[in-house]
């Protein structure tokens, strides 16, 4: 399964010098079709991620194992607790995050993070189109990928906290937004947590959704100007 991950790596780090060497961001940026280059891009993406995958354990197993992945539905007052419990630590960490940037001022990994809204647009479709890419589409497919695949790799192969470090890390490193990598491997450790305890991939999943949610919606209320910081 190794090879799998060495896939994924490769083909996100020519993706993401491509990106560079062409300066994308800028061209995404002037676009008038800005929202639709950027949710194709996504998909390819996100397709880098999932393909490979499914491809090896169709043809290792002759199926895809959602069940041995953590898609297993667990009730739903299990699954609300354990996405609160997540959330309460959400709000812990950026309580003390918040404490310690004001002591030393900056710190590496847990700097500002650039707003998905220059890439997609402010109007009604455009965010639309946004709240798909980034709310619905990734946390599924990246649950998938980084607690249900690789952290669960490790985990066989390690030790559990080994497992969730480097599944962590691979979390956030494959974000390319390295300005925020200390709080991405976070993010990722609470997310590895919350997997690991309750055996589901749905508790992660919703609480994923939720932190993306948040996050473009304050991303919209900035861009758009209804709040100042």
């Amino acid at each position: 399964m190794g090879h799998v991950v060495a896939i994924i790596a490769v083909s996100l780090v020519f993706l993401n010098l491509a990106a560079i060497v062409f300066d994308l961001g800028e061209v995404i940026k002037t676009s008038s079709n800005r929202s639709l280059i950027t949710l194709g891009l996504f998909l390819l993406q996100e397709a880098i991620f999932l393909i490979p995958l499914y491809l090896v354990l169709r043809e290792k197993l002759g199926y895809f194992p959602a069940k041995e992945l953590g898609l297993v539905a667990l009730p739903w007052k299990k699954t609300l607790l354990w996405v609160f419990k997540a959330l309460g630590l959400i709000v812990i960490f950026n309580i003390g995050l918040t404490q310690l940037l004001n002591w030393t001022g900056e710190l590496p990994g847990f700097g500002s993070q650039e707003s998905h809204v220059p890439l997609f647009g402010t109007n009604p479709l455009d965010i639309a189109l946004a709240f798909l890419v980034l709310v619905v589409i990734a946390p599924v497919i990246e649950e998938i990928i980084f607690r249900g695949f690789i952290l669960q790799t490790l985990n066989v192969k390690t030790k559990t906290w080994i497992a969730s470090l480097g599944a962590a890390l691979f979390f956030g490193v494959a974000h390319f937004e390295f300005q925020v990598l200390g709080v991405l491997t976070l993010i990722g450790l609470i997310l590895n947590g919350l997997f690991l305890r309750s055996r589901s991939l749905i508790p992660s999943i919703i609480f994923h959704m939720l932190n993306n949610g948040l996050a473009l919606t304050l991303e919209i209320l900035i861009s758009t100007g209804k709040i100042v910081l």
